[in-house]
């Protein structure tokens, strides 16, 4: 990114305006400010209702308040998060940073599953309710994938 005359520009906007003049970089970054807008809200939102089920849902205490107070205290959370955040790097260390982290998460995940499963739920609901033996074979083989591609990565990142 270059700053032109106050604004920034980004290099993807310099090939629109050679293309159709100031005009042409303006909308690029209008459009890409709301591509990245709607990404934003529907990630907020979707992270909000998600974490608001669990702490609701799991942790009895929590519900001396309501669902809505939960979704709002875990999006004004996330707006401040992404508030901070934001200034301290140019967007693609913020996106490498973005995609580690849910890597990480995408590891956790696919565990913290397979302990739902097979470890929480036997000991909580009917046996009708459990996932078969099939299912625990191809979610064990995703788990070892996943914890070995992490590996593999740890290993060139920092070898």
């Amino acid at each position: 990114t270059k700053n032109t005359g106050g604004i920034v520009s980004h290099p993807q906007s310099e090939f629109f305006e050679l293309r159709w003049g100031e005009l042409g970089r303006c909308v690029f970054l209008i459009i890409s400010a709301a591509f990245l807008s709607d990404t934003w809200l529907s990630t907020v939102d979707a992270v909000s209702r998600i974490n608001t089920d669990i702490v609701y849902n799991f942790f009895p205490s929590s519900q001396k308040r309501t669902p809505r107070w939960w979704y709002f205290f875990f999006l004004v959370l996330l707006t401040v998060i992404t508030s901070l955040t934001m200034p301290l790097a140019q967007p693609g260390p913020l996106i490498m940073l973005s995609a580690v982290t849910g890597f990480v998460g995408t590891v956790v995940f696919a565990i913290a599953i397979w302990i739902l499963n097979y470890v929480y739920m036997p000991k909580r609901t009917a046996s009708f309710a459990w996932p078969g033996g099939l299912s625990k074979f191809f979610l064990g083989i995703s788990c070892v994938g996943y914890l070995i591609i992490a590996g593999v990565y740890l290993w060139l990142e920092f070898r």
